[in-house]
C-alpha cells in the first residue's frame, strides 16, 4: 500500500509538472504558429501513459518482487489525485483558450 501510494504521488508529480510545462510551451506564441514544435509537443505527451504504467521496467526490476494487482489501486488513486491537482489548471487553461480561438475564428469567417 505505502509504495504505490509513494509511486503514484512521485510519477503524479512528474508528470503534471510535465504537461504544465508542455502546455505552456505550446500556448507560447511564437510556437503556436510552428507545427514542428506543436507535433514535438504533441508526441511528448502520448508519452506520459506509457511512462504512468511504467512498461516492463517497472514490473520486471524494480517491482520484480512486489505483486503489482496489489498495490494499484492505491497508485492509481494517489497517481490521479496528484496528476489533476497539477495539470487542472493549465488544462482548464488550455480548454478556455481554444474555445475563444475557435469562437473567434467562427465570427470572422461566419
Amino acid at each position: 500500500m505505502v509504495i504505490g501510494i509513494t509511486l503514484g504521488l512521485l510519477i503524479g508529480l512528474i508528470t503534471g509538472a510535465v504537461v504544465a510545462l508542455l502546455l505552456r510551451t505550446a500556448g507560447d506564441e511564437k510556437n503556436q504558429k510552428d507545427v514542428k514544435a506543436i507535433l514535438s509537443v504533441v508526441a511528448e505527451l502520448l508519452a506520459i501513459p506509457t511512462f504512468w504504467f511504467g512498461g516492463s521496467w517497472l514490473t520486471t526490476r524494480m517491482l520484480g518482487a512486489i505483486d503489482v494487482t496489489n498495490i494499484l489501486p492505491f497508485y492509481m488513486t494517489s497517481l490521479v489525485c496528484t496528476f489533476t491537482a497539477i495539470a487542472i489548471i493549465p488544462i482548464k487553461d488550455l480548454v478556455i483558450r481554444t474555445g475563444r480561438q475557435s469562437g473567434k475564428a467562427e465570427r470572422t469567417n461566419g
